[in-house]
């Protein structure tokens, strides 16, 4: 809880880093003094400069940075792998791929430069064991999974997933079609704070399943929604939980369980998997006609304008038998302006009209915010005053900063009196804001105890995501209600209410049931499968399931349980332990 405290009250988004091509310059310091020191032409002369190292850094840091680096590992191997592969450790595309190997010598630096970073952050997922490393992502390989598709995943997750298949074809039931499999994304080349078990899909051990049916939901908004009108969380609340559950299934994929354990599991799946079904149905039906019949006219008028841009873009491609003429382009751009203008129409008339299309839903979001309210009134607190340890930090980092501005502009040669002033106001305020808040904290914990305190700023965290949610819901605020496409992650309401007419809808849809005749052929399903018996089939062969994490459900993702303990103790436990 507290870590969604903190998330609230910065009230901003953390965007995941953008992929890089080279790998950022390191800093010039201490460590190329270093080098300079320790390399094959270092210069004796030099060491005392070294001296001049010794106050800033401290002793310890100078005698590491003295020591010789280990060499740079081998990439040579690398070059072998299939273009699959090869392209996403280099993060480049096949063009880029190419110009590499002709001549470009700028990419084809940023390649070594991109391969070495991929080696160290495989040494600190993995283990640091180069041999390793190179065995496991020789083993990557795709599985033909028809219509002339692939999914690529290592050996391990690919004898497992050939064993589901198998059991489901046994009971007349197609694999779900899937693509989404090796995946490294670029996290490898600026890796953050991520913890190591999320590179699952980038070692081949992750797969996705009908991503859009079973979208990923970490929005705290959209849980307290699904909460409030369905009565539990959109994940699976299983028998065991975390580590313990890993454990059950690496047993289960080596067969190696205790029976009534592994029973226990399956059995709160086949349980999760119907109040979940049945749940989002509920969502999907839950408000009155009239709030479903106009954001369904939004979404028909956006799709609209989307058939009409597709129109245009095949006619500008026909060649036979004839190409399109100037008339029929025009006719086609008109049809995008017409369709355009009806879709902002409606949006601009329905904004306005949201607070009492949903006010079935904001009256019971407003009843928790009163039952709140009482509780901080009854301990006479101040809600808005009582602040977290992050809210805190939070605000002295700021503060810090604007010293830091500051100090900078009283340096500057040509000062700005006004600005200098106003910074210096600002920084005040700022830091005697936390000093009242700090003091407010310490005085409501003297006051009620430290329990009674945090679980007070836990319900601080309720009412902002519950006022998030009522503001998001009247003001389609961050496109909250409605987007101008589909998302896999955290969907708009109108996609989760299955008025898109891309998409079935809902927060968990299984697949329609048949593909019989798939199955009986042993072919791959992109309609069919995906449901109760899969999943309970792919936790009993070890893998882990998205849906299953109470920190936000993922329920299109799966991955091999052993791979996730193997990455999670960077290698301590390899692959069959």
């Amino acid at each position: 809880m507290g870590d969604r405290v903190r998330a609230a009250e910065e009230k901003t988004e953390e965007k995941p880093a953008a992929p890089v091509i080279v790998r950022p310059q390191p800093a010039t310091g201490n460590r190329a003094t270093a080098d300079l020191l320790s390399g094959p032409n270092a210069d004796p002369a030099r060491r005392a400069d070294v001296a001049d190292l010794g106050a800033p850094a401290g002793n310890r840091a100078v005698t590491q940075l003295l020591t010789a680096a280990p060499p740079d590992p081998a990439i040579d191997w690398i070059e072998s792998l299939p273009a699959e592969i090869k392209q996403q450790i280099d993060n480049f595309t096949a063009k880029q791929e190419k110009a590499a190997d002709t001549g470009n010598e700028k990419l084809a630096d940023a390649r070594t430069r991109n391969r070495h970073t991929f080696m160290a952050t495989m040494r600190w997922a993995m283990g640091d064991d180069d041999a390793l490393i190179q065995q496991h992502f020789q083993a990557i390989a795709p599985i033909d999974v028809g219509d002339g598709e692939q999914l690529w995943a290592h050996s391990s997750t690919r004898e497992r997933l050939a064993a589901v298949k198998a059991e489901l074809e046994a009971q007349g039931i197609p694999m779900p079609q899937t693509t989404v499999g090796l995946g490294m994304r670029g996290d490898h080349l600026n890796r953050g704070n991520k913890g190591r078990t999320w590179f699952t899909h980038a070692v081949g051990f992750a797969v996705d399943w009908r991503a859009y049916q079973t979208p990923r939901i970490t929005d705290d908004k959209l849980i307290t929604l699904f909460d409030m009108v369905t009565g539990g969380r959109p994940d699976m609340k299983t028998s065991v939980e975390g580590d313990t559950r890993i454990d059950l299934e690496i047993k289960m994929g080596q067969g190696k369980a205790d029976p009534a354990a592994a029973k226990k599991l399956l059995d709160s799946v086949d349980a999760e998997y119907t109040r979940l079904t049945q749940a989002s149905e509920t969502f999907k039906t839950d408000l009155p006609k009239e709030t479903l019949d106009r954001l369904g006219e939004v979404e028909q008028a956006r799709f609209a304008v989307g058939t009409a841009r597709k129109a245009l873009a095949k006619l500008k491609a026909r060649k036979k038998p004839t190409a399109a003429t100037t008339e029929e382009i025009e006719a086609g751009q008109k049809a995008i302006t017409d369709a355009q203008e009806h879709y902002d129409k409606l949006v601009a008339a329905i904004v306005p009209d949201l607070p009492k299309l949903f006010e079935p839903w904001t009256k019971k979001i407003d009843e928790r915010i009163a039952v709140i309210d009482r509780e901080f009134a009854g301990a006479d607190v101040d809600e808005e005053l009582l602040t977290s340890d992050y809210g805190l930090k939070d605000r002295e980092a700021k503060a810090r900063q604007v010293r830091k501005d500051e100090a900078a502009l009283a340096k500057a040669k040509i000062k700005d009196e006004a600005k200098l002033a106003q910074l210096h106001q600002r920084a005040q305020e700022l830091e005697e804001d936390v000093a009242k808040r700090r003091k407010y904290r310490a005085d409501t914990t003297t006051a009620l105890g430290a329990k009674k305190t945090q679980a007070l700023i836990d319900e601080k965290f309720r009412l902002i995501t519950l006022r998030g949610l009522k503001e998001g819901l009247i003001t389609n605020a961050n496109g909250f209600v409605f987007r101008t496409k589909l998302a896999t992650d955290d969907p708009a309401i109108d996609q989760l209410l299955g008025l898109m007419p891309e998409n079935r809808g809902g927060f968990f849809t299984p697949d329609v049931a048949g593909g019989e005749a798939q199955a009986k052929a042993g072919q791959f399903s992109g309609a069919h499968g995906y449901g109760l018996t899969f999943i309970k089939s792919m936790v009993s062969h070890g893998f882990e399931a998205g849906m299953a994490w109470r920190g936000g459900s993922d329920p299109m993702h799966f991955e091999l349980a052993e791979g996730r303990k193997f990455l999670k103790t960077a290698g301590a436990s390899p692959l069959g332990s």
